[in-house]
């Protein structure tokens, strides 16, 4: 496996290739209740940064519900369908936890963070893993829905909840 950084178009040759020298899945990963979901990807060699190819902060806190958000993915852009070859990008708004909770009950939790968009726009299959972002930082990593936009929130691991994680995993 390879981590390719740096494109737009999947598999048109631009972008930087690296290696990856571990990857680490969180230890209270639980795959059937989706919890803990998050992992972090160490490379064999520092990315290069450039014009393309830049870092991102990480949320510190709950950011709560009413806020704009910029989600982006290779995933299907309808389903079924196939994955697209060029990066999408999409507007999203959070979720306050209590709504997401009413909705979802026992299947979030304040480790989650949700989204809704406009009908026919959310996260779809292919898009798992990837950034949600708010003011120029990271605030979740998609994780799981129900369908594909059809009127349920997104939900997505909330980067604020794993900050002490994060830090002792990149060592």
């Amino acid at each position: 496996m390879k981590v390719v950084v740096g494109t737009t178009v999947l598999n048109n040759g631009s972008g930087q290739v690296y290696d990856i020298e571990e990857f680490r899945i969180h230890e209270n990963y639980n795959d059937k209740e989706i919890r803990n979901d998050i992992g972090i990807i160490k490379l064999k060699k520092s990315i290069t940064f450039n014009n393309n190819i830049r870092s991102i902060s990480l949320g510190k806190e709950d950011i709560g519900g009413g806020k704009s958000l910029i989600l982006t993915g290779w995933g299907k852009t309808q389903y079924p369908g196939k994955t697209t070859k060029k990066l999408q990008k999409i507007d999203l708004v959070s979720v306050s936890d209590s709504d997401c909770a009413k909705i979802y009950a026992e299947h979030v939790d304040q480790r989650n963070l949700c989204t809704e968009g406009k009908p026919g726009r959310g996260a779809c299959q292919g898009d798992s893993g990837g950034p949600l972002v708010f003011e120029g930082t990271q605030v979740g990593i998609v994780s799981w829905g129900i369908a594909c936009a059809k009127g349920k929130p997104d939900v997505f691991t909330d980067v604020s909840s794993f900050g002490n994680w994060i830090v002792e995993h990149m060592k």
